[in-house]
């Protein structure tokens, strides 16, 4: 503990003991979210990809239908949604968690698999949530600039690989073969965390978001979001993991972590493909 020596109240010093965090909190950077548009602007931020057409009418027609329900507590383990997603995408509902956005699942992710002394490797311009993460549970982040050298610095220590494909802010991607090169290199107790959450925008043919790998490994997450479909306010992410990971997640989650609103609109938007396909279209062009 350590002592602290607070101003004079009424001409009298006093002594007192203050809270200290955790070790290396205070070298965490604070995050810094992009530039936002002036008070009562109606700009979008392309560099987020916010929705130019605004969200799905069906989405906004299945939140204002859930407001009227504020009174009642929501089913804890996003039940609706997760069916929605898995019919979706072909996947068992009971290997998918949500989250409060990506964010939310990163955290989770780092605080049941990393510990002091543990490392993390990661690309080195990507999303600058991943070193917040990895430092707040006591690990460190390693920093590389491709394949070959995230597989070049892993090490006895190294737990976590964070992936952001496609990346932001570089605009970049891996192809399905060089993430499959990079997964068939690590050991089976690294956990290989693919950040898809701007997956919508790839054009190109040889990318692919990772679910064929979770399918076949235990050591694969895949995670998603619906910010960059029109719902970037409700803040909603969700992810794919073996069974096992799922209840380690699940045991910490928070269980009203998504709330109704959100949960309701999201699953409108999620079943609202011909929606979904036109935002693609007005981002390509």
């Amino acid at each position: 503990m350590v002592r602290a020596v607070f101003p004079p109240r009424n001409g009298i010093m006093s002594d007192d003991i203050r809270p200290i965090p955790q070790p290396g909190m205070l070298d965490i950077a604070v995050y810094l979210p992009g530039k936002s548009g002036a008070a009562g602007s109606n700009a979008v931020k392309l560099s987020a990809n916010e929705s130019p057409l605004g969200a799905s009418p069906k989405a906004i027609a299945a939140f204002r239908a859930a407001a009227e329900h504020l009174e009642i507590y929501l089913e804890s383990r996003s039940r609706v949604l997760r069916t929605a997603l898995a019919e979706m995408h072909g996947v068992d509902a009971e290997r998918i968690v949500c989250g409060d956005g990506s964010d939310d699942l990163l955290h989770l992710i780092a605080q049941c698999y990393l510990g002091e002394g543990d490392k993390a490797v990661m690309n080195r311009y990507s999303f600058s949530v991943h070193p917040i993460i990895t430092k707040a549970a006591g690990a460190s982040i390693v920093m590389v600039a491709d394949v070959d050298a995230l597989l070049v610095a892993v090490t006895g220590k190294t737990k976590i690989i964070w992936l952001a494909n496609p990346n932001n802010p570089t605009g970049t991607y891996l192809s399905d073969a060089e993430v499959r090169r990079l997964h068939a290199g690590l050991r089976p107790d690294i956990l290989l965390a693919i950040d898809s959450a701007y997956a919508e925008y790839v054009t190109t043919t040889d990318y692919s978001v990772g679910l064929d790998l979770v399918a076949k490994t235990n050591n694969v997450v895949m995670m998603r979001i619906f910010s960059k479909m029109g719902l970037a306010a409700a803040r909603l992410g969700w992810l794919v993991g073996s069974p096992e990971l799922v209840d380690v997640l699940n045991r910490i989650r928070g269980p009203l972590n998504i709330n109704l609103l959100d949960q309701l609109a999201v699953t409108a938007e999620a079943r609202d493909t011909e929606f979904i396909a036109k935002l693609k279209t007005n981002n390509v062009q």
